[in-house]
């Protein structure tokens, strides 16, 4: 076992606001920057980032449950980190699709009620 492998996981919300803060600067400079699109587009960019960071944070929240619980070890995670952030497939694809479907829906609304 190499020192990597007996490190313990730092997982705490600390960490996961960093995450976030990075990934919500991005997106607010997408949405607010000039000419960065017609606002159903900026809306549904902003409805993307907050899906995304609530999904993300729910993850966040059962992946910590699940290490300090004995579930998954420090090795197991850093084995595939990606599987155990992203979780089950299933649940996955459900939220991507719901939230695809709701980001469409915005866009198609807001270019009828011509916003």
């Amino acid at each position: 076992m190499n020192t990597s492998e007996s490190r313990p996981l730092r997982l705490g919300w600390g960490n996961f606001a960093v995450i976030a803060a990075m990934v919500m600067i991005t997106f607010g400079m997408l949405i607010f920057l000039p000419g960065a699109g017609a606002r159903p587009v900026r809306v549904a960019m902003g409805f993307f980032g907050a899906s995304m960071l609530g999904f993300f944070a729910f993850r966040w929240h059962v992946l910590r449950k699940r290490v300090f619980s004995g579930q998954v070890s420090a090795a197991e995670f850093r084995r595939d980190p990606r599987g155990h952030v992203l979780g089950p497939r299933l649940p996955l694809v459900i939220w991507f699709v719901t939230t695809l479907v709701v980001l469409i829906g915005i866009v198609v609304i807001g270019a009828e009620l011509h916003l």
